[in-house]
Formats: structure tokens, C-alpha cells, sequence
């Protein structure tokens, strides 16, 4: 079975919120959406031009303050039709990619340093994406009365802020135990 495109859902899904222009939808999926699903940015104009072929969204020119043109993208009634039936589909098991893990699963061919200082890299990108979700956090709760979309960014920043809480846990387990069997004979670490 083909792979569902989703990019088409999260611009949908942006445009629903507001009109925006192909660069500010770059701009919003890097500071929010890529924290939990990644679109390369030479993935919004194609699929812009399809919504638009498809009557998804409509693009209108405008001239900003600067006096350059701009491309601004507006959802359709049928946009909102097709992103509110993909909102309603039951979701799909989500597949994780983790590089740590899949390193630290064959982490026998190499030392047991160079797998900490693998653990600690992932730890200290833990750390700097816990303290970006607790700013969203904190700002999201001064705006949750603005609009009901608040609330539900609120949960994406919750489950990445626990998420990442977990994280350095886990690293920091991790970081002890091979630090106390690397030099144990017999053991996982030899």
C-alpha cells in the first residue's frame, strides 16, 4: 500500500489557522511541526501547486509594505472538507527512527567511550529541546484563552516536553551503566 502524503494535511492544516505565503509555511513547520514531523522545504511548493490544481487551496498575489509580490496561499472550503476527514481517520502506528539506538544496538563494535560520547550528544540535544518545549509552554499558556487551537498545541508541546524529560533519563541511565560495567569481565561491556 503507497504511503499517504501528510505533507499536504500539515500545510492544509497551517493554512486552516491562517493565509500564508510558501516561506512563512517553511517558517512555521521549522519552529512547531518539525519537532514532531519533518517536511523537507522542497516539499511546500510542489505541493502547493497540487492543492491549488486540485481547488484545495487558492494563491493570491499581494504586494507586502516593501513592495514585493508575494504568493499567498488561502485554504478552500473543500481544503477544510479534505483536511477535517483526515483529522477524523483513526491514527496510524507511529514509526520512530531513533540513530542513537540503532548505534547503541551494535555498540559492540566500537568502545564503550565512544558509545557514551554518543549518549552524552544525545542527552545534550535532550536537554536544548526540553528547555524550547518548556518556553513553549509557558508562552502557549498566556495565549491558551486566544483560541482553541492553543489547547491543542499545548498537548504537542506537553508530550515533547515529557518526551524529552524521559530522554535524559534514559541517558543518564545509560551514561551510569556503561560507566560501571566497561570495566567488569563478563559483562555486557567488556
Amino acid at each position: 500500500m503507497a504511503r499517504e502524503n501528510k505533507s499536504r494535511y500539515v500545510i492544509l492544516g497551517l493554512l486552516a489557522h491562517e493565509p500564508m505565503t510558501g516561506y512563512s509555511i517553511k517558517k512555521k513547520i521549522e519552529s512547531s511541526i518539525s519537532n514532531f514531523y519533518d517536511i523537507s522545504y522542497g516539499q511546500i511548493y510542489p505541493e502547493l501547486a497540487r492543492l491549488e490544481e486540485q481547488g484545495l487551496v487558492v494563491m493570491k498575489e499581494d504586494t507586502n509594505e516593501n513592495g514585493i509580490v508575494r504568493k499567498v496561499y488561502s485554504i478552500t472550503v473543500d481544503g477544510h472538507g479534505q483536511l477535517q476527514d483526515w483529522i477524523a481517520k483513526p491514527v496510524e502506528e507511529e514509526k520512530i527512527h531513533y540513530d542513537i539506538l540503532l548505534k547503541l544496538f551494535f555498540g559492540g563494535q566500537i568502545s564503550v567511550g565512544e558509545n557514551i560520547e554518543h549518549i552524552k550528544a544525545f542527552r545534550d540535544r535532550a536537554a536544548t529541546k526540553l528547555e524550547m518545549f518548556e518556553e513553549f509552554e509557558a508562552t502557549l499558556r498566556i495565549l491558551l484563552g486566544e483560541s482553541v487551537d492553543h489547547a491543542y498545541y499545548l498537548l504537542t508541546v506537553m508530550f515533547g516536553k515529557k518526551a524529552y524529560k524521559a530522554y535524559l533519563e534514559w541517558a543518564d541511565y545509560a551514561i551510569d551503566y556503561l560507566s560501571e560495567h566497561k570495566n567488569k569481565r563478563g559483562g555486557c561491556c567488556e
